[in-house]
Formats: structure tokens, C-alpha cells, sequence
């Protein structure tokens, strides 16, 4: 038998409330790299989103092989068709009433500006940060804007910065709506 005596299991990863994420986004510019990432915070806040389930979104009817996800902008709420083992779900986002922080608003300030009418939502942004490239982000992109706005906003400022960013992940969106 094997003693489980100084084994302590991992940290429990801390939800991202209301606040925290008004806090977050406010840490970001206003630039084309700023609206992608304001969007997808956002969004994957309001829908409680895994990090994968973020970058794999589209928009449009298109055919990708790494398309999981599908977008619809409606009037008054945007639809995410997401895929899973099980098959399809829908997760509805209505639009909210603070222009500033609307999942759905933020969502269509992003496609507008970087000029995507279809394929994937959330891709990277050329180095001079003027123009959207066609390459999809990973998933590993949401971890590290996560934790680089945690750390910006002061969420949780009263602990260390490395016991903060152990608190927080991409699984920080998933309990959060």
C-alpha cells in the first residue's frame, strides 16, 4: 500500500464571476487584437464554453475539418451549435443590455472589423495587428488570455501572482453563466 500522505490533489480552479470578467475585459485595447480577444472572453463567459469549444466555432456555412461549433447572429441572441460525443447542443446567448460588455455585440464588433463573413470565428491577427489571418487560434490561446487579464484586471490581488495564476484556467469560464 502506498501512503497518500503528502500527495495533495491539484487546486481547484477558481469560476470566473461577473465582476472578474468586467474586470478582465476592461484590460483590453481597442485594437483588432483587443475586439478578438474581448469577443471570445465574452462569449465563452455568457456560454460557459470549454476553451476548445471557443476557438472551433464558425460562422457561415462552411465545411472545415476542424469546425465543431457554428454560429448564428440573431436579432436578439446569437445560437452556438456545438459538438460533442454525444452529438449536437444548442447554447443561446441573448444580447445584453450594456453595450460594453454584450457576449453577442462584442461577437459581431470582432467579425466586422476583421472582415469574416464565413469559416472560422476566432483567428490570429497579423503582427502589425491590422488584418485577421485565416489560421484558426488554439485552444491554448484562451489559457494564456485568461491568465494574462486575470493578472492585468488584479482579480484576487490579496495572493501571490503564481497562487492567482494557479487559480485560474480556461476551465475558469466553464461554472460561470
Amino acid at each position: 500500500d502506498i501512503k497518500r500522505t503528502h500527495i495533495r490533489p491539484p487546486p481547484r480552479k477558481e469560476r470566473i464571476r461577473h465582476a472578474d470578467i468586467l474586470a478582465m475585459v476592461a484590460t483590453l485595447d481597442f485594437d483588432l487584437r483587443g475586439l478578438r480577444d474581448r469577443a471570445m472572453l465574452l462569449i465563452g463567459h455568457a456560454g460557459g464554453l470549454r476553451r476548445s469549444e471557443i476557438v472551433s466555432l464558425d460562422i457561415g456555412s462552411g465545411n472545415s475539418p476542424s469546425q465543431s461549433g457554428m454560429v448564428q447572429i440573431h436579432a436578439d441572441k446569437a445560437v452556438l451549435s456545438l459538438k460533442s460525443e454525444t452529438g449536437w447542443r444548442d447554447v443561446t446567448i441573448t444580447r445584453g443590455t450594456d453595450t460594453q460588455t454584450c457576449a453577442v455585440r462584442a461577437l459581431e464588433q470582432w467579425l466586422r472589423f476583421a472582415q469574416i463573413d464565413t469559416g472560422p470565428i476566432f483567428v490570429r491577427v497579423s503582427r502589425d495587428g491590422t488584418r485577421a489571418l485565416q489560421t484558426r487560434l488554439n485552444d491554448k490561446h484562451v489559457a494564456r488570455l485568461i491568465k494574462s487579464t486575470v493578472l492585468k484586471s488584479g482579480i484576487r490581488a490579496d495572493l501571490p501572482e503564481q497562487d492567482r495564476l494557479a487559480l485560474f484556467s480556461g476551465q475558469s469560464l466553464r461554472g460561470s453563466p
